[in-house]
C-alpha cells in the first residue's frame, strides 16, 4: 500500500504523508503531472510521521511504510478490519479494480483481494493532451483602469497627498471668504439677447477687440441633466456606481506613466461632502470610457450659441485637441486656480447645481499682479482656495490693484451658462456640491485675434487654414489681414502641398 519515490504527495495535509499506495510506473508519471491523482493517497492517522521527522532529505522521498507499523497510522495486520476502521476517516476516495489479477505488479498491490487503484485514471496520456489541446484558451482578464486599486486605497491616497490631504489652515472650520461689492461684476443676459451680441461677447472682430465675460440664462432648458446632475443625492441614484477620475499621481522621479486614481461617484461623493481639508480633489473628469461614460454626455446639448468651434472643422484638427469637454464634480473648497484656456479658446460652462465662485482677469494682465505664485513648485502646491483669502483682499479692496487690473467677479447659480472669452484670466471657487459640464471652442468670430497668435506654430496654422480654405472660404480675408498667407498658391502657410503627417496634437 505504498507508491515509492512520489515525495510530491508530501505537501498534503500540511506535507504529513506516512506512505501512498504503489502504481505502475506509467501511472506514477502521470501522476506528476496530475496533482489531482493525489486523491488516492493514504494519510496516517494521528499526525503520522512526516518524511524530515523520519530522517529523509528535504522529502525527497518516502520511507517504506513496512520498516515499522506506526507508518500506517495502524498497528494492526495491514488489510485487516481493524486497519481499516483506523485508516477509515484519512483514505481519500479510491475505487476498487476487482477485475484485476496482478500481485503487486502492473495494476497495483492486493491487499485481501482488494486492489487499490487511482481515482483517476492518467495512463491514456495521450487523450489527455488531445482534450488539453482541444480546451479552447483562457482568455486573459482586462483590467479597466478604475479596477487597478481598491476605492479604499485610493482613500488613504488621497488622505495622504502633500497637496490635497492637509488641514494646516483649518479652512472647514472658517466661513467661506466673502465678496466685496465694490469689483464690478458682468452681465446676466437672454439667450437672445447673446445671439445679438456674439460677436462683441466672444471678441476679436475688430483690432483690440478682448471679449466681454457674460452669464447666459436658459441654455441649459429641457436638458435630462437637470433632473440627473440637480443634486448629489439624484447623481448618485443615476450614476452611484460610475468611476470617476479624481487625480493622476506623478510617477517618481517624473518618469514613465503616472498611477490614475478612480472612484465610483458614490465614493467620491462622501469624500467630498465629509472633507475637513483645506483642498479636496476636485474632479475634473476628461477621460471617458466607451460604455461607461456615454449616459453623461446624452444629459446634455452642446448650446447652439457656442456650436461654431473651428477645431471641429476636421479629425485631424479635432485629434490635435482631444480634451475639450470636461465634468466637473466638487464639494466646499474646491475649484479652479487663476489660469487662461489653452489653444487659443474661449470656454462656456453650465452650471446644474450649487453655485460657482468666478473672478476674471482681462487677458495681457500680469501673473504677478494677481498674486499668483511664480514659483512653479509653489504654485502647484498650494490649494486654490488659499488665494481667496490672501490675494483676493488686497485686490477687491477700494483703491486695490484689482480695479486698475480691471477685475470682475460674479456668482454663478444652478441653470445659469457663463461664457469666458479666449484670453481671459479666471478662477473658480465651489459654494457647497457642484455639478457643471464645459466644453472649449476657438470661435470664427475671435479669430482675427487669434490668428496672430497660432501663425508661428506652423504645422498648425497650415492645417487649420487648409481647413478654413476648403470648409470656410469665408474666413479667408481674417487671415490675410493677420498678415500670413492663407492657402494662396506658393504660400507657405495652408498650401495643399504641405506635410504634415508630424503628430499635430496639442498638449
Amino acid at each position: 500500500c505504498r507508491w515509492r519515490g512520489l515525495a510530491q504527495a508530501k505537501y498534503l495535509l500540511k506535507g504529513r504523508v506516512a506512505g501512498i499506495a504503489r502504481a505502475p510506473t506509467a501511472t506514477v508519471a502521470g501522476a506528476l503531472a496530475l496533482p489531482s491523482i493525489m486523491a488516492t493517497a493514504v494519510v496516517p492517522a494521528g499526525g503520522g510521521l512526516d518524511s524530515e521527522a523520519r530522517g529523509l532529505p528535504g522529502g525527497s522521498e518516502v520511507a517504506d511504510p513496512v520498516e515499522e507499523d506506526c507508518a500506517h497510522g495502524s498497528r494492526h495486520p495491514i488489510g485487516s478490519e481493524a486497519w481499516r476502521t483506523d485508516l477509515s476517516d484519512v483514505i481519500l476516495p479510491l475505487y476498487v479494480d476487482s477485475s484485476s489479477e496482478s500481485e503487486g505488479e502492473g495494476r497495483g498491490d492486493d491487499v485481501d483481494g482488494m486492489v487499490l487503484c487511482p481515482a483517476v485514471d492518467t495512463s491514456d496520456e495521450e487523450n489527455t493532451q488531445e482534450a488539453h489541446a482541444s480546451r479552447p484558451p483562457t482568455q486573459p482578464k482586462i483590467v479597466q483602469p478604475w479596477e487597478e486599486i481598491p476605492p479604499q486605497r485610493v482613500l488613504e491616497l488621497m488622505n495622504a497627498h502633500e497637496k490635497h490631504g492637509h488641514s494646516r489652515r483649518g479652512l472647514y472650520k472658517q466661513p467661506r471668504p466673502e465678496p466685496v461689492p465694490t469689483v464690478p461684476s458682468i452681465r446676466r443676459i437672454s439667450a437672445e439677447v447673446a445671439a445679438q451680441d456674439l460677436a462683441k461677447i466672444v471678441g476679436g472682430h475688430v483690432a483690440g477687440d478682448i471679449g466681454e465675460p457674460v452669464i447666459v440664462l436658459g441654455l441649459a432648458e429641457g436638458w435630462r441633466a437637470q433632473d440627473r446632475w440637480c443634486s448629489a443625492e439624484a447623481f448618485a441614484e443615476h450614476y452611484g456606481d460610475m468611476p470617476l477620475k479624481v487625480h493622476e499621481m506623478v510617477p517618481v522621479g517624473g518618469m514613465g506613466k503616472g498611477t490614475e486614481l478612480w472612484l465610483p461617484a458614490r465614493d467620491y461623493i462622501e469624500y467630498a461632502q465629509s472633507a475637513e481639508v483645506d483642498a479636496p480633489f476636485y474632479v475634473f473628469q476628461k477621460k471617458f470610457i466607451e460604455g461607461v461614460h456615454d449616459d453623461l454626455f446624452a444629459d446634455y446639448e452642446r448650446p447652439p450659441l457656442f456650436s461654431d468651434d473651428l477645431w471641429d472643422l476636421t479629425p485631424k484638427l479635432r485629434s490635435g485637441f482631444e480634451q475639450n469637454k470636461f465634468f466637473c464634480l466638487g464639494g466646499e473648497r474646491t475649484g479652479s486656480a487663476l489660469h487662461v484656456d489653452p489653444h487659443f479658446t474661449g470656454a462656456w460652462n453650465t452650471l446644474l447645481c450649487g453655485e460657482k465662485r468666478w473672478v476674471l482677469f482681462p487677458p495681457e494682465t500680469k501673473i504677478e499682479d494677481m498674486g499668483v505664485p511664480t514659483d512653479l513648485r509653489e504654485k502647484l502646491l498650494t490649494p486654490c482656495s488659499h488665494w481667496w483669502l490672501d490675494s483676493y483682499p488686497r485686490l477687491a479692496s477700494p483703491g486695490g490693484a484689482g480695479e486698475r487690473l480691471g477685475m470682475r467677479e460674479v456668482i454663478q447659480r444652478a441653470g445659469e451658462t457663463i461664457f469666458v472669452p479666449a484670453g481671459w484670466w479666471h478662477a473658480v471657487l465651489n459654494h457647497g456640491w457642484t455639478i457643471a459640464v464645459t466644453e472649449n471652442m476657438l470661435s470664427p468670430q475671435t479669430l482675427a485675434r487669434t490668428w496672430p497668435m497660432l501663425s508661428p506654430d506652423r504645422r498648425r496654422s497650415a492645417c487649420l487654414a487648409r481647413a478654413i480654405r476648403r470648409l470656410r472660404p469665408e474666413l479667408l480675408p481674417v487671415l490675410r489681414a493677420g498678415g500670413e498667407a492663407s492657402g494662396d498658391e506658393g504660400s507657405t502657410v495652408g498650401s495643399e502641398h504641405d506635410k504634415d503627417d508630424a503628430d499635430f496634437r496639442m498638449y
